[in-house]
């Protein structure tokens, strides 16, 4: 006669569950919590139990990840959120928020069905091929689809998806193997619905939390933190040197460096480099040229500045033209998330400021810009940009007479340069311009006034 193969555990209530086998019944004595796997139907039970177990497991991955919601790196990661930059900016850190959760759920899955004497392998099995399909599923059916009508699809994107795919299934083999090690991490049925209701109200919280607490991406602080990263690696230099080579306008190319960067960091771009012999043709180094072999990050910015040879964004005395630098933009990448982040990035290097001149300079700019005006003790702060680069500026407050003050104008890119003045505090109105090469007189359009009670 069959015997149960369950574990006997202690009960203060006890159950009597018939099972059939064959012409005879056996039932035995357990707890109700302790045989919540005997309450299945015996027909097809063991596959049920594991599928049952999978699904669950599946429902939290995905209900887990649902709530962060990070869909970097299949998109360019969102401004009104931190967590993306966070988790992208590290290789370490990245795999434990992408494979540590599948972890413990595929632990979850295999101790818990082994406890109820069924597959475990199938579990876990179940659960790989339901996470993969509600993460990766979807950029691989994009791609065959594409490539079935003859369209232009992202062998990046597909080649990323199967491979992480293999390093969650690496992943829960792993949870397999060591699932006897783990068992006594994982509770026992007869507290398993209470540990999974605190369990699931106490992740929604802190994801909750989470949220709450990071805010929105300070552009200003991305901006200088991954231009620092870049300029210590010799990046931005590099890429002066092609801009100033082709006429390109650097603050456009490093808006370009610093947005891609920021979606394929140095880790990410040495793995892209590693594969790339997997791929028949894909984009490389930190600009992401498309090639069909491997690019250096050096390699990519020269190819950008030459594909942008002469370019630089128009502008107006209220700020660049918003249409024709997205449509620069989306000349490099169209993807509508990296042009609203480039555009962001854009307008953080190259700030609208408070007033500029009519008159356009030949990188496309006002001749001169005025970038803020502060006060500093008793007197106002006034800085810009001009097109006069190590050359002067005139100015007069007011409109008093006298001879008028010189400003210096510091080389920092050919053709521009900035410029700083002090004014005192009660001064009302500081009017800037650019003189004529023979005098010193004021030349229409290329003027500029600043009234300090309207700033403050």
């Amino acid at each position: 006669m069959p015997t149960d193969r369950r574990r006997p555990r202690p009960s203060r209530v006890k159950l009597v569950v018939y099972r059939a086998h064959g012409p005879a019944c056996h039932h035995t004595e357990r707890s109700p919590a302790s045989n919540i796997w005997t309450l299945v139907p015996t027909a097809g039970s063991p596959m049920l139990v594991a599928l049952a177990v999978a699904v669950t497991a599946a429902l939290f991955l995905h209900a887990l990840y649902r709530v962060v919601q990070v869909n970097w790196p299949n998109s360019y990661f969102s401004q009104s959120s931190e967590l993306e930059l966070k988790t992208s900016s590290g290789r370490v850190r990245y795999a434990c928020f992408r494979f540590g959760p599948v972890f413990v759920a595929a632990a979850f899955a295999a101790v818990t069905t082994a406890r109820a004497d069924e597959s475990a392998l199938l579990s876990v099995v179940a659960l790989w091929a339901l996470h993969t399909g509600d993460t990766s599923g979807r950029t691989l059916l994009n791609f065959l689809r594409r490539k079935a009508r003859g369209l232009a699809a992202s062998v990046s994107q597909a080649a990323l998806a199967i491979a992480t795919g293999l390093a969650l299934a690496a992943v829960c083999v792993l949870a397999w193997t060591l699932r006897n090690p783990v068992d006594g991490l994982i509770p026992e049925p007869e507290v398993l619905v209470e540990a999974l209701w605190t369990a699931a109200f106490a992740g929604i919280v802190a994801a909750f939390l989470l949220r709450a607490s990071e805010g929105s991406a300070d552009v200003s602080a991305v901006v200088t933190s991954e231009l620092s990263k870049l300029r210590s690696g010799g990046l931005v230099a590099t890429l002066h040197g092609e801009a100033d080579e082709n006429g390109v306008s650097r603050e456009f190319l490093e808006t370009l460096m610093i947005a891609e960067s920021l979606e394929r960091p140095r880790w990410f771009r040495q793995l892209e480099r590693l594969f790339a012999f997997t791929r028949a043709r894909a984009t490389y180094g930190v600009m992401q040229v498309s090639s069909a072999r491997a690019l250096t990050d050096e390699e990519s910015i020269a190819a950008t500045a030459a594909a942008y040879r002469g370019y630089r964004p128009a502008h107006t005395s209220a700020g660049p033209i918003e249409p024709y630098l997205r449509a620069a933009l989306a000349r490099h990448n169209p993807d509508a998330a990296f042009i609203e982040l480039a555009y962001d990035i854009y307008l953080e290097l190259v700030p609208p400021g408070i007033a500029a001149t009519r008159a356009l300079a030949t990188d496309g700019r006002p001749v001169v810009e005025v970038a803020e005006a502060q006060q500093v003790i008793d007197q106002w702060q006034i800085t810009g940009t001009a097109s006069a680069s190590e050359a002067t500026l005139l100015s007069t407050f007011d409109s008093g007479g006298g001879a008028p003050i010189v400003v210096s104008v510091d080389a920092a890119a050919p053709g521009r340069g900035g410029w700083r003045l002090l004014a005192p505090l009660h001064v009302r109105e500081v009017r800037i311009w650019e003189p004529d090469e023979m005098r010193s007189q004021e030349l229409p359009d290329r003027s500029v006034t600043v009234t300090t009670h309207y700033v403050f």
